[in-house]
């Protein structure tokens, strides 16, 4: 049992700690193939990682076996055509056979020319020292022998050419379902707050009947589609549960085959020594001053046969263990060059893949663009090739794609695969560096050792304290080294144990090549400890003391790093109790409001915050209240939030997460301050506490939205033929809802589903069912385009109403050319925030400012410039409410807007127009 590393003895004074110039840094991605890869599309620590690298992994073992296979039939082929004895013909025939093929590039008995193999093998593969003694194996092996090998690897190659295909296929539909899960766990997550908020408008007294009806039809709706796709997630986890099991049995097999692979007796021509003598141990003894000074004390280790029989023995071990490592070494270096080997393939299948994409796209765009220049001249035969040509190009960037990327995932775990061997021969060197010094050291000693003893048989003289305390140090490097030997093997144990997380595997790695770095200086002293010459025995004594202290310092130091490795695999291997990640859609549920994540932020922190360009830099000169307000009232998002009531600002935080790609996340005190300005502004939201509810002011020109440019988490898979679809929607929007039809009701926007279907039943050119057609609309009122399910009113015959909006038909229509819809019911409705507004527009001296400069020709014709002429008086006193503060705040841009607003609905002071431009009217005034 490996002990604890003690504490350093003595410090080492004046020892300096630096990065050694002579290592180099860890090798980058593409810093040995000029290859630009992509993003891997999988986590390292994620199962997709695994499963890509055990793929690379299967790739090396195949083109291992085919390099030995190639290697027999070499040495059959040139058998057969030296010599035409019996069992060399039926050499020949074996090798003509079906059953047991050459590999493609190998030489066959009716080959000509001196080398067995191609060139490409005796270049690449074969050319390693592993490479020789195998051939060198091949050609002292008899025709017997050889047969039974060559049956035996070609076996090998049978079971891999069945494993390797079936892990590739499940592979592809591990992904293609992975993709789907994800899919499915983030509509759910929509789904369960849909029908949470139309539960809580339920439970209100004061819905009509009509109303009640509609909200009931929505939700069973949505039940139906919350239960069918909780199903369909369910069935995805199974299938994943199943599998897992599976390919852990298969890459268990896959582990066995590629022990197999490895032919007998091939690690290396040394072999190591025998075990230790039983007597022979490393043990850990603390010298005391006054046993050095006793002249009779002999230490524990001398017991058993003296100083010369355990040095000889440790001079042994040390090796072995030389051998050992050297035998590492060759292992990583061919690996090194096998996982070289394979990223060629690979970068040439990549090559092959995008040259026989363009040749396919070359004609077929020529063609699409012939196409388009006749326009609207194109007969129909034209246009349904047009279709057919776009479809067919969409399927088929669709497959190059996913082949490009299953070829460059691969090479991302091959290419992290040959940093980590690179890691470890790297630290294997600086090992065998070192037990190389202390064999050196440690065959010194003895030699000494013997010499001193021999003079002190002959003298009777005692034991001195300087050649005990060299001795003692000796022993002790040589102990400290085993332990540290042992130690790293755990590390190495625990790291490559299959649950440790790969992604802890590499830092765990990385951490050990900076301990090695870190403490280069000693490693370098002590191989300038053998070849010093020293005036006297005192200071080598030091200097063997020196190396001793930095050996322990760098022992306690992977103590530390295999305690941490440890705990990762505990962690890692206990058993969760909690289902996955994402499987169950949150709960929002209603409770008493609390604090909030920043409780000193208050409306004016708030609104220099939000003033603040956006960082996201996704369209430029936007702020930072634009950017979020402009994300809520998308149509794609606006009916997620509009009805909330009383969730938390976590859950909030949470739902709002779920709807936005993670590169593009808000931070919580982004959110915090926007809502914090909604609660002033009385606009969207709500906040009591950290609690936060929907009001109805906000929403009114979320028909007019457009989506906002903020990417998306994809929630919802497009139903199958929606390009086709959506294609014909836009080509027909006249005939399935004609403007003329419906801009003289009161509710211009609005159609009954059944009427909507049976419209689009009666003009889509290509057959869709009742059902496809409403699988369509779901999509779309979901995804915020064209169409969006109402809560509200019903027809007669209680089919749901749909609400037509721009979003979809037109996005690059501009905004500023649409009319004010009315925001205000009656006056009743008047925020106070609009009335704070009013009395300091209308006041005297304001009204005064305003009076003067229209008098005296100065021009305020757009919002911009009226808000500058009086934005030192836009100041409303606010206080008390949840922050326990007065404050006196200026009044935002966007709440002078909404006045504005107000002010053109009601006819007072001001008529609003479009784009921005103000007019100031005569009504109103009078009231100041």
């Amino acid at each position: 049992m490996t002990p604890s590393p003690p504490k350093t003895r003595r410090a080492s004074q004046g020892r300096r700690l630096s990065l050694s110039p002579e290592l180099s840094p860890r090798t980058k991605p593409g810093s040995e193939t000029e290859f630009d890869l992509e993003p891997p599309s999988f986590e390292a620590d994620s199962p997709e990682g695994d499963i890509n690298r055990t793929y690379a992994d299967m790739n090396l073992l195949v083109e291992t076996i085919e390099d030995h296979i190639a290697v027999l039939h070499s040495e059959m082929g040139h058998r057969a055509r030296d010599d035409q004895s019996p069992e060399n013909r039926r050499i020949e025939a074996h090798l003509e056979s079906q059953k047991y093929p050459t590999p493609k590039g190998s030489i066959s008995s009716k080959s000509s020319g001196s080398s067995g193999v191609s060139r490409r093998r005796s270049a690449t593969s074969l050319n390693t020292k592993r490479a020789h003694l195998w051939a060198a194996q091949v050609r002292n092996t008899d025709f017997a022998d050889l047969m039974k090998k060559d049956q035996h690897f070609h076996e090998l190659m049978d079971d891999m050419n069945g494993i390797s295909e079936w892990w590739g296929n499940n592979r592809i539909e591990w992904l293609g379902r992975k993709t789907e899960t994800v899919s499915l766990e983030r509509a759910l997550d929509v789904l369960a707050v849909q029908i949470k908020n139309l539960k809580s408008e339920l439970s209100t007294q004061r819905l009509t009947e009509s109303k009640r009806r509609a909200k009931t039809g929505e939700e069973s709706r949505l039940n139906k589609q919350y239960n069918y796709q909780r199903q369909q997630l369910a069935n995805q986890i199974e299938w994943f549960a199943k599998q897992s099991k599976l390919m852990k049995a298969v890459k268990a097999r896959f582990r066995v085959l590629e022990l197999d692979a490895l032919p007998s007796q091939l690690s290396s021509r040394r072999q190591l020594s025998n075990p230790f003598p039983t007597p022979f141990s490393y043990t850990w003894e603390q010298l005391r001053d006054d046993n050095l000074y006793s002249g009779n004390y002999i230490p524990s280790w001398w017991r058993e046969g003296g100083p010369d029989w355990w040095l000889t023995n440790a001079i042994q071990d040390l090796e072995s263990r030389q051998t050992e490592i050297e035998n590492k070494i060759e292992g990583y270096n061919q690996q090194f060059k096998d996982c070289s080997n394979l990223v060629a393939t690979k970068i040439a299948n990549i090559s092959r893949i995008e040259e026989e994409a363009e040749q396919w796209e070359r004609p077929v765009t020529k063609r699409l663009a012939e196409i388009f220049e006749i326009g609207h001249r194109a007969n129909a035969a034209e246009k349904r090739e047009r279709e057919d040509l776009t479809r067919q190009q969409a399927e088929h960037n669709k497959k190059v794609k996913e082949s490009l990327q299953n070829e460059n995932d691969i090479l991302h775990a091959l290419y992290e695969k040959k940093r980590c061997i690179k890691d470890s021969v790297a630290d294997l060197q600086r090992q065998l560096e070192r037990y190389r010094a202390i064999w050196q050291l440690t065959n010194d000693e003895a030699k000494h050792s013997s010499s001193f003893l021999k003079r002190r048989s002959k003298n009777g003289r005692r034991l001195s304290a300087q050649f005990l305390m060299d001795s003692q140090y000796v022993h002790d490097i040589c102990c400290v080294q085993h332990f540290r030997h042992e130690l790293i093997s755990r590390i190495e144990e625990v790291i490559h144990h299959e649950d440790f997380p790969y992604k802890k595997k590499l830092e765990t790695i990385d951490q050990i090549s900076q301990h090695h770095k870190y403490y280069y200086h000693y490693h370098q002293d002590l191989l300038n400890l053998v070849a010093s010459d020293f005036d006297s025995p005192a200071a080598r004594s030091h200097e063997l003391e020196i190396s001793l202290s930095s050996l322990i310092d760098e022992w306690n130091g992977l103590e530390d790093i295999f305690k941490r490795a440890e705990k990762v695999l505990s962690k890692a291997r206990k058993p969760s109790s909690f289902p996955p990640a994402n499987f169950w859609p949150p709960q929002y549920e209603s409770r008493e409001s609390g604090i909030m994540l920043y409780e000193d932020l208050d409306i004016s922190g708030a609104l220099g915050l939000l003033d603040q360009p956006d960082s996201r830099g996704l369209v430029p000169q936007r702020s930072l209240l634009d950017t979020i307000h402009d994300f809520f009232v998308s149509p794609d998002i606006a009916p997620n939030f509009i009805n909330i009531s009383k969730i938390s600002f976590s859950k909030f935080c949470d739902f709002v997460g779920n709807l936005i790609e993670d590169d593009f996340q808000f931070q919580p005190l982004e959110l915090q301050s926007f809502l914090l300005f909604c609660n002033e502004c009385a606009e969207l939201f709500t906040l009591k506490g950290d609690i936060i509810s929907a009001i109805e002011p906000g929403w009114e020109l979320l028909d007019e939205t457009l989506i906002s440019a903020l990417p998306r988490k994809k929630t919802f898979v497009a139903p199958r033929g929606n390009d086709e679809f959506e294609s014909f929607l836009l080509r027909n929007e006249d005939s399935i809802f004609p403007k003329k039809e419906f801009e003289n009701l009161d509710t211009p926007r609005d159609i009954d589903e059944d009427r909507l279907v049976r419209r689009i039943l009666r003009y889509c050119p290509f057959p869709v069912g009742t059902e496809d057609v409403q699988n369509f609309l779901a999509y779309y009122s979901h995804t915020g385009k064209y169409f969006r399910y109402l809560n509200n009113e019903v027809s007669s015959n209680s089919s749901p109403i749909l609400h037509k909006i721009d979003s979809g038909w037109d996005d690059s229509l501009d905004q500023s050319q649409l009319e004010y819809r009315q925001l205000w019911n009656d006056w009743t409705a008047l925020p106070q925030f609009v009335d704070d507004i009013y009395k300091i527009i209308t006041s005297s001296k304001v009204s005064g400012y305003l009076r003067d400069a229209k008098n005296q020709g100065y021009e305020l014709n757009t919002e911009e410039e009226l808000y500058e002429f009086v934005e030192e008086d836009l100041h409303i006193q606010s206080g008390g409410g949840w922050f326990g503060f007065k404050t006196k705040n200026k009044v935002s841009k966007y709440r002078f807007h909404l006045f504005l607003r107000w002010c053109h609905d009601y006819d007072q002071l001001f008529q609003l127009e479009r784009p921005g431009r103000v007019k100031m009217i005569k009504n109103g005034w009078r009231l100041a």
